[in-house]
């Protein structure tokens, strides 16, 4: 007989030790619920893999009918297991691994060839991401119970103090061991038509070996994909937040996109204001908000995985790992629909702008293009339909002027990190055509507020002649946007799922649609104006024409 979601949840047992390492006082932390399945071969409670990730929420799926379990008792029917740390050690006597001092656990990714590259401090990203052979002995070393018994271990092994990480693709491995690996992973691999992709070719899968002793970090950041993280052996810690946590990121352009700002290590001045908080900090105050964000409990939702544990990360949930033991991992990517809209389609979109255009006239339309288009994908129905023209102009340069503040200034071209990139800009020459862009960025914005730069722009592109221009350009962004956020919402497939949840330590499942189509529309107004301006205009547009967008400007915004 099938167990009843609610039941599983109100029978799930969460670890006593679910908050991490030291107090953070910025957070209200809630254990992420344990799904337990006895007996069922449909699935947890009657739903299916499909239908507990479409609820769009962090679970931990486990019970003697999960894939894991099965996998496991069937490796250890056969009396060989190909991913047990020990034979893993016997087989690979080296590893190539990315490494970082003893004083260094976390590792981030870095994406080369971003356009904020030779402006971000990182070096040759390339160079940076190369791997270094390293024994498996010192990958996975065993735990040890103190510092000085660390100590001697690693003189033992003869390893250094370093912390290394390996991460392969299963299919790069050899091919006895994605063999072995496929009755996991296939089950995980979730089917593209439950999701809602259109295509059969959007639809991609990615699965990966990780190895890895107590300490090695993961810096926070969200993946644009399902992820099933199955841990085979050992302990790690996940710690959550979801698409509208008020955190600092790095921009989408930077090679450190879609992680948390600052990177992991950094150590400028202590930038880091709540380092009990994994390095996370948290956006400047909104004067116009009675509650700055950071005096705002946020709700992080806590996994603490040991082996037999399947954790459900949902799309574009901020994400910070600690391994907590020696290690084995394996994980399975599925993209999630949005993934596959921004990819396929709002990226191919024409964009109405003309980069022959005078350098001036690029700027104030570019202003123009971005107030129209995201106040069009913002604002949409929420309009009154008896709004005079003049308030409906106010309404479309308030939400843009809000948006931009919120998901561009405040979470990604902020300070210190957009004078960082910037000083390095003005230490490198220019060309005389970026010396008249930047003068022009100068002329357009400097002088005046976001909201008077706005004002310029309108009274410049608003006519009758360029309104076919702006439609043809914003319509089928606006169309790609209404799928996206109707593809981000979370889908109760169980009558009563959603109130099951509610019985899990105040648990929910909540829509975060919003906030997830804000992401993606930050990502393509930065990718729209270096695709118009180049990557140093980027940064003087981002600090002349947005850094002061002031939404409580009392001016009058229309003209």
């Amino acid at each position: 007989m099938q167990q009843p979601l609610q039941e599983s949840l109100a029978s799930a047992t969460y670890p006593a030790d679910a908050a991490d390492e030291g107090a953070c006082a910025a957070f209200v932390t809630v254990p992420v619920p344990r799904l337990r399945d006895e007996s069922s071969s449909l699935g947890w409670a009657g739903l299916s893999l499909e239908q507990l990730a479409l609820l769009r929420t962090p679970l931990i799926l486990t019970g003697p009918r999960s894939p894991l379990a099965q996998w496991t008792a069937a490796l250890h029917a056969s009396g060989r297991n190909p991913f047990s740390s020990d034979n893993l050690l016997h087989r690979f006597p080296k590893l190539p691994v990315l490494s970082q001092p003893a004083s260094q656990p976390s590792f981030a990714t870095a994406h080369a060839d971003k356009p904020l590259e030779s402006w971000s401090g990182l070096g040759d990203v390339t160079q940076r991401n190369r791997k270094r052979q390293a024994p498996a002995r010192c990958v996975l070393r065993e735990d040890a119970a103190d510092e000085a018994a660390a100590v001697v271990r690693d003189q033992r092994l003869n390893c250094s103090a370093r912390f290394e990480y390996f991460s392969m693709r299963l299919a790069a491995l050899p091919k006895d061991l994605s063999d072995a690996a496929a009755p996991l992973v296939t089950p995980l691999q979730l089917s593209g038509a439950a999701l809602g992709h259109q295509k059969a070719g959007d639809i991609r899968h990615q699965s990966n070996l990780w190895l890895g002793r107590a300490g090695v970090r993961t810096s926070g950041h969200f993946d644009l994909q399902y992820n099933f993280f199955a841990q085979l052996e050992g302990r790690k810690r996940f710690k959550l937040l979801p698409p509208d946590a008020p955190v600092r990121l790095f921009p989408n352009t930077h090679p450190h996109q879609a992680h948390t700002w600052p990177a992991p290590n950094a150590t400028a001045d202590d930038r880091v204001h709540h380092p009990a908080c994994d390095g996370l900090t948290l956006l400047e105050p909104d004067d116009s908000k009675n509650a700055p964000v950071e005096k705002q409990k946020l709700t992080r939702y806590v996994a603490d995985l040991s082996a037999g544990d399947v954790l459900i990360v949902p799309p574009l949930w901020l994400h910070h790992v600690t391994t907590l033991s020696r290690s084995v991992s394996v994980n399975v990517w599925t993209d999630a629909p949005e993934y596959a809209l921004a990819q396929h389609e709002l990226y191919a979109l024409p964009v109405p702008l003309e980069t022959d255009w005078a350098v001036g006239e690029r700027v104030t339309a570019l202003v123009y293009y971005l107030r129209r288009m995201v106040s069009a994908v913002t604002v949409q129905g929420q309009q009154p339909k008896d709004a005079d023209r003049d308030d409906a102009e106010e309404a479309k340069t308030r939400a843009w002027l809000n948006f931009a503040d919120r998901w561009l200034v405040r979470q990604r071209f902020h300070e210190p990190l957009l004078a960082e990139m910037l000083a390095r800009v003005e230490q490198a020459p220019l060309t005389p055509a970026e010396t008249v862009l930047r003068d022009a960025i100068q002329t357009e914005c400097a002088s005046f507020s976001a909201a008077g730069v706005v004002r310029r722009s309108v009274e410049h592109w608003q006519t009758e002649e360029h309104e076919s221009r702006w439609r043809r350009g914003i319509d089928p962004v606006l169309s790609v946007f209404e799928r996206i956020r109707s593809a981000a919402r979370p889908v109760d497939s169980s009558a009563g799922a959603s109130a099951a949840f509610s019985h899990a330590d105040a648990f929910s499942v909540n829509d975060h649609s919003d906030a997830i189509v804000s992401l993606l529309l930050a990502n393509y107004v930065e990718w729209v104006s270096y695709a118009l301006l180049g990557d140093k205009a980027l940064l003087w547009f981002a600090h002349l024409c947005l850094l002061r967008a002031n939404p409580n400007e009392e001016q009058p915004l229309h003209h």
